[in-house]
């Protein structure tokens, strides 16, 4: 979506049947990705563990990297 909407994508042209799907769903597409972006965020909050260094930063263990590694490649492939 930000692709579409970048100075960069202003000055292409699209076939009109994109633009038009992008805009009739835009709000649909900007909240699918929203609820991407929470998943992605509870896989790694519910594998890592928060850095000493940043609360903001979570260090995946390496006993649990290949579930969470799993959870996050599920979740990228949905259809």
């Amino acid at each position: 979506i930000e692709a579409f909407q970048s100075e960069e994508a202003k000055n292409q042209q699209f076939p009109v049947k994109v633009n038009f799907f992008l805009q009739k769903n835009m709000n649909a597409l900007i909240e699918m990705a929203r609820d991407v972006e929470k998943t992605r965020s509870d896989i790694i909050t519910k594998y890592g563990e928060p850095s000493p260094d940043n609360d903001e930063q979570y260090i995946v263990p390496d006993d649990k990297i290949e579930e969470a590694a799993k959870e996050l490649n599920d979740l990228f492939t949905l259809e």
